[in-house]
């Protein structure tokens, strides 16, 4: 029976093979379109990962760790053979302000540094330097924070990011600072990464950067895949769903005929689960076979700009994936088959008429045409709604998108407040040593001049791994507020307000015990309650510690120092800033004190991902563009005397397009309504609150132009089949 039953259906789809063709290439390009995207992604990534490996490094995440710490790390990493990490020890800057440094064994490699000429350093006396300084090989550098007054050039190198040093040593025995690179995250058992009570590291991603965690890869790829699937198979669901529906019912007498002489309702079931299984089995496997092919000349093309060609194909999981893609689309079948097998007797799918109709053939002509496209609207309401929910799985996604895009950039986009600060009137001037002596040598009234250097520091109440030690100033500190005394002794410092350290405390710098004698107090301005920012405290001069000059000499080879020039009047500061550019005083950095800006955001930046995919979204909603416009040129050709009767009462071709274009134009507002409340729903839920106006008009005329086409076109199309039937002829 089974052998005769499947004859027959093979029989039926080839006499329906005009309706069952439109379902086939559905599927087809469906199936094509999932596995030529899960190729070509899986295998864009792996080009794009060694093209970024050789240009950008294999590092994936670096910390930044104090040396005080480091030998603990470093004992600790040492076990872990899962991760491969390299170190770049920092010995500081020099007086131009270019950062000096070395790495160990495979450091350069790993970060791609490469060598463009020369070789790297074999003596203590020889230096290679970035290909972003002026330097060439064999010139002599002086680089005091070495102790060695010159060095020479022997190499250039080129840093793949500016992340790296400018100048690279030989390995020294003293050093400031350590920054560990790994190819992937580092969990320390001892809880080292990212923080400790006394003991900070900072973490920083490659951007360029790949996590090489290989469990974390495959449950990403996996999860990728999964959502493209599930995206996939909404989409594919809703459109077979409605579609094998528009199908069957089509033939609704033809099932009544069947179910009259004698087949079961289990054998008509079955009969329509083998035409859907023949038309499912022809399209994936063509699609399945095509794919490969397909992806195979994307990936190629793609592979020009990357500078390699990899092509990932794994035969075990495509064919996974086309199994499970052949059994999702049989479930989507079941339910009209079943309902179409179960009511063939009743000859018909779901018993719809045109209620209006009803009235008298001389007073439907009088109807106003709204009223006549609302009373079809609603009767024929299940079509309808399938059209507004389709548009909605795809409109309200990409406004979701938006909404959320919109607000994350709105959260980086500042509300600045700028306060006039009449005790700091003056401005920073940062550069080099011989920047800063020829602006020394313009005609400024006043001048201060003091410098800094960031360093770690502890206390009895809190610590930090790089704060800004600032040498005193006598002169400029007499203009500041102090609480209790100036430093008199080398040992003895002054600290920022905010530092949370007492008068009395010891504070720890470099290993070395300095006595807490004053703190340096703020200033507060009071704001013109306009914002929610009433009053502002700031400092005269900036710094967390302040150190004596012989403490500061002593602790730190080198430091960056900073000219502070005064100003009356912001009139004044104009032209003394007129005065430096008019000297071609340049690559020096200028900040303000006279005039504090304060920043406020919007709120705390949370990361919260896409809803879908908009490529997706955007396929999605031209797939389902084209089948609503089969499903309702199927709707025209299923109730052509519906239409011929409403020729017949007298309304015009220009009357009944119009009519479709008001039904478009129901199906339009509810939309809009839709689109609206979720988006509302939306945004109460994630507690944002941000209205997407050029997003949502954009896809309100996308959707009014969709409803339009959709219900005006199959009519306008089908006109000259309607017209034939004046002349014994009908639609097919």
């Amino acid at each position: 029976m089974n052998k005769t039953i499947f004859q027959l259906a093979y029989r039926q789809v080839k006499i329906h093979k005009s309706q069952y063709l439109f379902m086939c290439i559905f599927i087809f390009v469906m199936t094509l379109a999932f596995h030529t995207y899960i190729i070509g992604t899986q295998s864009y990534h792996q080009m794009h990962k060694v093209y970024n490996e050789k240009y950008y490094g294999s590092w994936y995440i670096k910390y930044n760790v104090q040396k005080v710490e480091f030998d603990l790390l470093k004992e600790e990493i040492a076990d872990n053979q899962d991760i491969e990490y390299h170190f770049m020890y920092m010995l500081g800057q020099t007086d131009d302000g270019f950062n000096i440094g070395f790495g160990d064994e495979g450091f350069y490699d790993f970060c791609a540094i490469t060598l463009k000429e020369g070789h790297f350093p074999l003596q203590d006396n020889e230096i290679v330097v970035s290909d972003d300084l002026s330097y060439k090989i064999n010139d002599l550098v002086e680089v005091d924070i070495l102790g060695t007054k010159k060095m020479k050039v022997v190499g250039i190198v080129h840093n793949s990011q500016n992340l790296f040093c400018d100048i690279y040593t030989l390995p020294q025995d003293d050093y400031e600072e350590v920054i560990m690179y790994c190819d992937s995250l580092y969990d320390s058992p001892q809880s080292l990464v990212p923080f400790h009570d006394s003991y900070y590291i900072e973490e920083n991603a490659n951007v360029y950067g790949y996590n090489h965690n290989e469990a974390w890869n495959d449950f990403y790829t996996i999860s990728a895949n999964l959502g493209v699937f599930l995206q996939a198979g909404l989409l594919i669901a809703v459109s077979l769903i409605a579609l094998t529906t528009t199908l069957l019912k089509r033939r609704v007498k033809e099932f009544a005929l069947l179910r009259g002489i004698g087949m079961t309702t289990k054998q008509l079931f079955l009969m329509e689960m083998y035409e859907i299984a023949l038309c499912s089995v022809l399209s994936i496997l063509s699609a399945t076979l095509l794919a490969p092919l397909l992806s195979y000349l994307i990936v190629y093309y793609i592979s020009l700009s990357q500078e390699c060609f990899i092509y990932v194909f794994s035969l075990p999981t495509y064919l996974f994936y086309t199994f499970i893609l052949f059994l999702s689309v049989l479930c989507f079948f079941i339910y009209p088959a079943r309902k179409s097998s179960s009511q063939a007797l009743n000859g018909t799918f779901d018993h719809a008429q045109f209620k209006y109709f009803d009235v008298r053939i001389n007073q439907l002509k009088y109807l106003y045409k709204w009223r006549i496209a609302w009373r079809e609207w609603k009767t024929h309401k299940k079509m309808n709604i399938l059209f507004i929910v389709l548009i909605c799985l795809c409109s309200v996604p990409l406004l979701i998108n938006q909404i959320i895009r919109g607000y994350k950039e709105g959260m980086i986009q500042p509300e600045s407040y700028i306060y006039d600060c009449k005790n700091t009137y003056y401005f920073e001037v940062e550069g080099d040593i011989n920047q800063l002596k020829q602006i020394e040598q313009l005609d400024f009234p006043e001048i201060d001049k003091y410098s800094y250097q960031n360093a770690a520091y502890e206390s009895p109440s809190s610590s930090s791994s790089s704060s800004q030690m600032t040498k005193l100033n006598d002169e400029l500190m007499k203009k500041a507020q102090i609480e209790g005394t100036y430093p008199q002794k080398e040992n003895e410092v002054l600290v920022n307000e905010y530092a949370n350290i007492a008068i009395g405390d010891i504070v720890k710098i470099e290993n070395h015990d300095f006595y807490v004698t004053g703190i340096v107090q703020s200033y507060t301005i009071e704001g013109d309650r306009s914002n929610d920012y009433n009053s502002f405290d700031y400092q005269l001069i900036n710094g967390e510690i302040f150190m004596t000059k012989e403490a500061f000499d002593k602790m730190f080879s080198s430091s960056h120092p900073v000219l502070c020039i005064w100003y009356d009047d912001f009139e004044e500061r104009d032209q003394y800033l007129q005065m430096i550019e008019d000297n071609d005083i340049g690559g020096v950095s200028i900040y303000d004190m006279g005039l504090k800006e304060f920043t406020r955001y919007n709120g705390s930046v949370e990361e919260i991902p896409l809803l879908v995919d908009n490529e997706m979204m955007i396929v999605g909603l031209i797939m389902f563009f084209i089948l609503c416009y089969y499903l309702n040129k199927n709707y025209l050709i299923n109730h052509q005397r519906d239409y011929m009767m409403m020729r017949i009462v007298g309304m015009t071709k220009r009357e009944m397009l119009i009519k479709e274009v008001e039904k478009g134009f129901y199906s339009f507002v509810i939309i809009n309504i839709m689109n609206i409340t979720l988006i509302l729903l939306v945004e109460s839920y994630l507690q944002i609150v941000y209205i997407p106006i050029v997003e949502f008009l954009v896809m309100s005329f996308i959707c009014l132009g969709i409803c339009v086409v959709i219900y005006m076109m199959p009519l306008y199309v089908l006109w000259n089949d309607l017209m034939n039937i004046d002349n014994g002829g009908g639609l097919s």
